[in-house]
């Protein structure tokens, strides 16, 4: 006569919680206050549910479904082995000013310039009929003129003290290669698990890649490129660091 199997017992609300909390960090306390638990019972209670069969086997079956399998953890060492800070910078184009020297004397000539077209547009504004007339635009050039005339007789003081005076001003647009941080990529690698770190500091982004060595002699060992024992190979904990500036985009 076949055995009957033991009705499995369903688990609480809170010790289903307890047991995906249990298995982000393996802290009983804090999972079981995490899961709902008081702080006064929360060591109690999560020393009880790791002792319970029913708990145990869901911890076990959660635990599977987040292991990765073999093919995704080669994927995972190898990610590691080929990351490259240059995936994550891109080249754009984008349109630019360069700061250039005027003389002064060339500014007074272009506002001079400036003054004799605003003339010259007045006088051609009153020959329009006084209904196309608009007399507050025209006051408006008028007052703009009178400005500029005052910006010359200054100019014209400071060049006669200084004949080699200029200003700094944006010369003419060009259009440039540039190299941007693709941030978007850079966070998703993060979340994904090729990178280590990425934190904001004072003298801009800093990333830490998980060493690329450790990662190789992995995937040496996976593929049996070692003849000796691999505990004989100890990893190296460095890493290595890059300190990207901080551009405020993205």
């Amino acid at each position: 006569m076949a055995t009957e199997k033991p009705e499995e017992i369903k688990l609480t609300d809170k010790q289903q919680r307890f047991v995906q909390e249990y298995c982000v960090d393996f802290n009983r306390t804090q999972a079981a206050l995490r899961a709902g638990y008081s702080e006064r019972t929360a060591y109690a209670i999560g020393s009880e549910n790791l002792k319970k069969p029913q708990i145990r086997a869901a911890i076990d079956e959660r635990m599977k479904e987040l292991s990765l399998t073999a093919d995704e953890t080669l994927k995972g060492i190898s990610d590691i082995a080929r990351a490259n800070l240059n995936e994550y910078f891109k080249v754009v184009k984008v349109q630019t000013a360069p700061r250039v020297k005027t003389p002064l004397a060339q500014i007074i000539e272009r506002l001079k310039a400036q003054n004799e077209d605003a003339d010259s547009f007045i006088i051609r504004a009153q020959l329009l009929n006084q209904e196309e007339l608009d007399s507050e635009y025209l006051d408006d050039v008028a007052k703009k003129q009178k400005q500029r005339r005052l910006d010359i007789i200054r100019l014209e003081i400071e060049l006669e003290r200084n004949p080699e005076a200029y200003r700094i001003e944006s010369g003419p647009e060009e259009l440039i290669e540039t190299v941007e941080l693709d941030l978007p990529k850079l966070i998703r690698d993060k979340e994904a698990g090729k990178i280590k770190s990425v934190k904001h500091s004072e003298h801009g982004l800093n990333v830490e890649l998980y060493p690329a060595d450790a990662a190789l002699r992995d995937l040496a060992r996976i593929h049996g490129l070692f003849e000796k024992d691999n505990k004989q190979v100890k990893p190296e904990s460095n890493v290595t660091i890059f300190q990207l500036p901080d551009n405020g985009r993205g």
